[in-house]
């Protein structure tokens, strides 16, 4: 008989996380009209594409100075088809958008000098707020000999709105430049031109260039931090994510969403104080920001995590209410003594949501404890319908079946439950190992073949398509890719047929800049 797993606290264990490579669309998001008000680390992939999150590396820079080839700036030739515009061309475009988004003037271009105009653009660019950045680039537009600086801010300019065939052409116009700001900038760029198609390995070599340059340039180049941070976060990397991340706490103390992603880091590494003060700081930065209840939720999680159930009560209180606030009301009313109000909680989300996980977890697992065997089967059975291969309402389950005498179906699914559990633990520790192995194809390939097994078709896709960066014949990655597309294109209900990400580039040996503090 398998041993039963320790049951001290309910709900407090229920998410069923893995270390793996969760998008971060949340330090970037380019809203490009605007100061980019995007979520600031639900996953870093939206905020770079609001604001940029900075990234750190924790190698010694190359000595040799980086080049990039024009496949690093427009990533594969195959997939950008590079549309020859003239500079004047896109420069009435942008100033369209301008006039369109906030009709700014060039009053005050007079006062400033053109080195002030380009200071100023590029603190702008760092905030990413679209509007300064065109308006210093349109008062530049009319001085003398600044060619390569309105390259470096078109280009920056057309990347905000997703152009990317003219931000290549930009960034090459830039390609014969030794000035070490324009430079500088041309590396960032196209790093971040190639994050946003998903190639990683390119977006870390083009951003490594970036910080050594601006080393030269005298700036420090958070918005490249913060990039790396994401992809890092992306690729499963939590160390070198933690590293980027902390580097851009240092350079910008005030920088919100940078606090509220270190939060989530220690979260998922279990340091659960850390996280709370990361959390309180992002609070405090941006009290009434877009990632306000996301953050206090989180919050009240870990309290619940640290036993503190009043004082994860206080901080459900704050949000709004949706089924899965029910779901953690009742975990802290039932932890708590309060029966009936964890009922009532229990109850209300589970009328306005049946599949809430946390909401099925915790009425079968009271259930149990209060040897409401035949019920809780029916509430497990029901979760196992929504959650096919969540290891630990099998579990659950099993112990219901023990508990109504069926030692036959407890234990084919206690086997069943410790059989997941196992390849999960497998996953989450290959997801670590892969970044120091980036040529290593038959940890990818395991990869792939879990991510299956655990009902997660959408990374077996990621990764076999990862196998053929390295091995564009792998028969064996080619015949499971296909495989595993074809099966879910058969299951998607949707009317659109399924389309697979775009593969990511593998991984390759982590670039480590620290800034000179």
């Amino acid at each position: 008989m398998p041993q039963q797993q320790p049951n001290d606290e309910i709900l407090e264990n229920s998410d069923d996380e893995e270390t793996t490579a969760k998008p971060m669309d949340t330090l970037f998001s380019d809203e490009s009209t605007d100061t980019s008000t995007t979520s600031a680390f639900t996953s870093l992939r939206n905020d770079i594409e609001e604001q940029t999150l900075d990234s750190t590396t924790t190698e010694e820079p190359q000595k040799t100075k980086p080049t990039i080839a024009t496949g690093g700036i427009a990533g594969k030739k195959t997939f950008f088809t590079l549309v020859s515009v003239i500079i004047g061309v896109t420069v009435i475009g942008v100033m369209t958008l301008d006039r369109r988004t906030q009709g700014m003037t060039l009053s005050g271009a007079d006062e400033l000098t053109s080195e002030q105009h380009f200071e100023a653009a590029l603190d702008a660019l760092h905030q990413r707020h679209i509007p300064d950045v065109i308006n210093h680039r349109n008062a530049l537009l009319m001085l003398p000999q600044q060619d390569d600086r309105i390259s470096v801010l078109n280009a920056f300019i057309a990347l905000t709105v997703d152009n990317m065939a003219d931000t290549a052409e930009h960034l090459k116009e830039l390609k014969d430049s030794d000035d070490p700001m324009i430079t500088t900038y041309l590396y960032y760029i196209a790093g971040e031109l190639a994050f946003k198609q998903k190639q990683y390995a390119d977006s870390l070599q083009a951003l490594n260039a970036a910080i050594e340059m601006s080393d030269q340039a005298k700036r420090k180049l958070v918005p490249a931090y913060q990039l790396m941070a994401s992809i890092y976060y992306d690729l499963g990397n939590m160390q070198q994510a933690m590293e980027s991340a902390t580097i851009v706490s240092q350079l910008d103390p005030n920088n919100a969403r940078i606090f509220r992603f270190i939060g989530m880091v220690q979260q998922d590494y279990e340091q659960w104080q850390d996280s709370l003060l990361a959390y309180q700081r992002h609070l405090e930065l941006d009290p009434y920001g877009d990632h306000r209840e996301t953050a206090i939720i989180s919050m009240a999680e870990v309290h619940i995590k640290l036993r503190q159930f009043d004082q994860a009560l206080i901080q459900l209180n704050r949000v709004l209410v949706t089924p899965r606030i029910y779901a953690l009301r009742a975990s802290c009313h039932y932890n708590l003594g309060d029966v009936q109000d964890a009922f009532d909680a229990l109850n209300n989300a589970l009328a306005r949501d049946p599949a809430q996980h946390e909401a099925i977890l915790l009425k079968g697992t009271i259930e149990v404890q209060d040897r409401s065997y035949a019920a809780a089967t029916d509430t497990f059975v029901s979760g196992l319908r929504y959650y096919p291969r969540d290891d630990v309402f099998m579990y659950k389950l099993s112990e219901a079946y023990r508990g109504l005498g069926d030692e036959a179906k407890a234990e084919e699914l206690a086997i069943q439950s410790k059989t997941l559990r196992t390849k999960r633990e497998r996953f989450s520790k290959l997801n670590v190992d892969v970044i120091g192995e980036p040529a290593n194809i038959a940890m990818r390939l395991e990869l792939g073949k879990l991510a299956e097994e655990i009902g997660k078709p959408e990374l077996a896709v990621t990764w076999y398509q990862a196998v053929l960066t390295i091995d564009a014949q792998n028969q064996k990655a080619l015949l499971e890719l296909e495989r595993v597309i074809g099966e879910m294109t058969r299951e998607n209900t949707a009317t659109a047929p399924f389309s697979p990400p775009v593969a990511p580039q593998n991984p390759t040996t982590t670039p480590s800049n620290q800034p000179n503090q």
